[in-house]
């Protein structure tokens, strides 16, 4: 979202009067006209339903100055304490455990006092002004063997839409009427970090031989049966095997030349994972919700290519080389995900600069990589490695909900494929994403690939 619609959602989220309260002015000012005599036949009824209508307008005004008033008194209480120092928010945000998507907050508001005809609620404010899902404070703390409150808490799994890390700048708390007329808010400076983490699909097993190159460091339980590449030469002597002998050197300079074998060892490899975020088109172009889809899908890739690795590979040395910080190569999941995580499309770095070919072994592209680039990588030796080509385009395959399930069945808040579906057919970019992803498969079928 840009940051002018930001900052109108911020405002209009921020105002004290709300829809409902313009939606009750107008009936009142339409019943007013219904009731005038000079607008309306006078009938028998029409005093009777003047003053029933006038029996519910005290009752509600009755209603409406309680609710305001509880909210004003809630609010002033907070504020006071607030400025006191005895009134604090805690977020207490962590990782869901559960298997769906999100993350676990149990905001806790202390010395606060709900108001008695209305509610908490808070958003989180993150860069530009951008609000979260609303949250809900509507348990009460209650401090042991007495029944006076302390303080009130929520429990929610707020879902973010980006796999990113949001820097949350502070807590906007609003203080609501249960009519929704009135709204009052408070800013709260609130800093911290909370990452979105990708999901991983274990669909696919993928297993790689140790390299013969490895360090030995970590012994494995048994021999790899592979007797290596014959790859370097050194004169003949007493013991080496006849049938490794030269015989074109030998022809030539009557020297007796044998192949040297390079033998594995039982030690387990070091398995140098590398994952390119380039995009060499299109950063500026494309649109914003789907070029987020295309790198959410590709994050969730990469993260499950991963995890696919080290299940199945559990006696290699495993590492992720991080593309966007010059550290040292990440092994603990935490890292590499978090690192992924707060990855983006970029156009600085292109795959000649980043993949290392002597060293790496799993290399990860996508549908937005330069062929050309991939071709030169794919000559210089890549060929011989694993590569993993994330063809984004797949990511808009999903099926379409049936036009019955659209009416009689809620859609799932936390989906949104079918919507993106719609704009990637119409999309402009649609057209030079499938045509790069071509050029892509060729090269890869030039060098062998399927």
């Amino acid at each position: 979202m840009s940051k002018f619609w930001s900052g109108i959602k911020f405002k209009l989220t921020t105002f004290p009067l709300r829809p409902n309260f313009f939606l009750l002015l107008l009936i009142v000012l339409l019943a007013f006209w219904l009731l005038n005599p000079e607008s309306a036949e006078q009938d028998m009824l029409q005093p009777i339903i003047a003053m029933l209508l006038k029996m519910g307008a005290w009752i509600l005004i009755f209603v409406i100055l309680l609710a305001f008033l509880s909210l004003c008194i809630s609010y002033r209480i907070f504020f006071s304490r607030l400025k006191k120092g005895k009134a604090h928010f805690e977020l207490n945000a962590k990782d869901n455990q559960q298997e769906q998507p999100g993350i676990y907050i149990r905001p806790t508001l202390s010395n606060t006092y709900r108001p008695l005809l209305g509610f908490i609620s808070g958003r989180l404010i993150i860069n530009n002004k951008e609000l979260s899902v609303p949250f809900f404070l509507s348990s009460n703390i209650r401090k042991q063997f007495s029944f006076k409150s302390s303080g009130i808490y929520g429990e929610q799994v707020i879902h973010f839409p980006h796999i990113k890390v949001y820097e949350i700048e502070g807590t906007l708390l609003l203080f609501e009427d249960m009519l929704g007329l009135f709204r009052l808010h408070k800013k709260l400076p609130y800093h911290a970090s909370i990452y979105n983490p990708p999901q991983a699909s274990l669909q696919e097993e993928h297993s790689l031989a140790p390299l013969a190159s490895a360090d030995n460091k970590l012994r494995i339980r048994q021999m790899r049966q592979n007797p290596g590449e014959l790859l370097h030469y050194k004169p003949f002597e007493y013991g080496d095997d006849i049938r490794r002998i030269v015989w074109k050197i030998y022809g030539k300079s009557r020297e007796l030349i044998v192949r040297q074998e390079e033998k594995r060892n039982p030690y387990a490899s070091r398995i140098e994972m590398y994952a390119s975020f380039h995009c060499h088109f299109g950063l500026r172009t494309t649109d914003e919700a789907l070029g987020n889809h295309l790198l959410n899908t590709y994050k969730n890739t990469v993260w499950s290519l991963f995890l696919s690795l080290r299940n199945n590979n559990p006696e290699a040395d495993l590492v992720f080389m991080p593309e966007n910080s010059p550290s040292a190569p990440l092994q603990l999941e935490d890292n590499i995900a978090r690192n992924i995580a707060q990855s983006e499309w970029q156009s600085h770095k292109p795959v000649s600069q980043f993949f290392n070919v002597q060293t790496g072994v799993v290399f990860c592209l996508h549908s937005m990589s330069n062929p050309k680039e991939l071709d030169d990588f794919l000559s210089q030796g890549g060929k011989d490695k694993f590569i993993m080509m994330a063809y984004l385009s797949e990511a808009f395959n999903v099926p379409k909900t049936h036009w019955l399930q659209r009416i009689f069945m809620l859609p799932d808040e936390h989906n949104s494929s079918e919507a993106l579906q719609e704009r990637w057919l119409f999309s402009v970019a649609r057209k030079q994403i499938l045509k790069n992803e071509e050029l892509l498969s060729n090269v890869l079928r030039k060098y062998g690939f399927v």
